[in-house]
């Protein structure tokens, strides 16, 4: 019979150190499948984001109980590899600074209020394939015409506007908003499978009965913008 190879020697002679070079590479065979698996679900996670533009697909002429409406649709776009699951998104409070001096400022907090899907019945959640946006309403405004231009931006004087939550009462935000104001919103983004996150949108409800400058930030940007705008102008002199 043929000597025994020199490995095997080996190894039957330092079978515990064996045993550890064993459970090692295991366990960094195993740490490396862990690592390699999270890896490749952070690169193909949902990632969801808030856009609005003022365009045609996203202020829409409609009617509310046979009066003229605008219609202010945001739109929630995964620009991830994989579809989003369950995606909601909820009015958390609101801020009402007047532009009318005397009237005092208003900070309303709620319970997480539910924005509604365009096109959808009741209050659902949606899944949002990747690469795909799905609308939001966020706001209705009744509205009264003043001439036939095709702008939808200046062509209406709303009377008052309502946000597109489940308002019954008791149950969340007030009905109607009158007061020219700016208003302030934080949002809350979450779904099942992304990253939650958290917006402040801001908007004029001017004089003129127009709602104008509707800006989206991220939360924290949105503080860096505020104390940009709070810092005094250089003088040009």
């Amino acid at each position: 019979m043929g000597q025994e190879p020199t490995f095997i020697r080996w190894m039957v002679s330092h079978q515990e150190l064996a045993g550890w070079a064993a459970a090692i590479f295991t366990g960094l065979a195993v740490g490396w499948a862990i690592f390699h698996e999270g890896v490749r679900a952070f690169i193909t996670a949902p990632r969801l984001k808030i856009i609005f533009k003022i365009d045609k697909s996203q202020i829409r002429k409609t009617t509310t109980g046979g009066d003229k409406a605008r219609n202010f649709l945001f739109k929630v776009k995964n620009i991830g590899l994989r579809s989003a699951r369950n995606v909601r998104v909820f009015i958390e409070n609101v801020k009402i600074i007047p532009l009318y001096p005397p009237d005092p400022n208003r900070d309303i907090w709620y319970h997480p209020t539910q924005l509604h899907w365009s096109g959808t019945l009741d209050y659902p959640a949606v899944d949002i394939p990747a690469r795909t946006a799905f609308f939001l309403d966020f706001i209705i405004a009744l509205v009264e015409e003043i001439d036939d231009m095709d702008n939808v931006w200046e062509n209406y004087r709303a009377r008052y506007f309502a946000f597109w939550v489940d308002a019954q009462k008791g149950r969340g935000l007030i009905n109607d908003f009158y007061s020219r104001a700016t208003y302030i919103v934080n949002l809350y983004l979450t779904a099942d499978n992304a990253k939650a996150k958290k917006y402040t949108v801001e908007f004029c409800f001017d004089l003129e009965g127009i709602i104008r400058d509707i800006k989206i930030f991220k939360r924290w940007k949105y503080h860096i913008y505020k104390a940009y705008m709070r810092q005094p102008k250089k003088s040009n002199s």
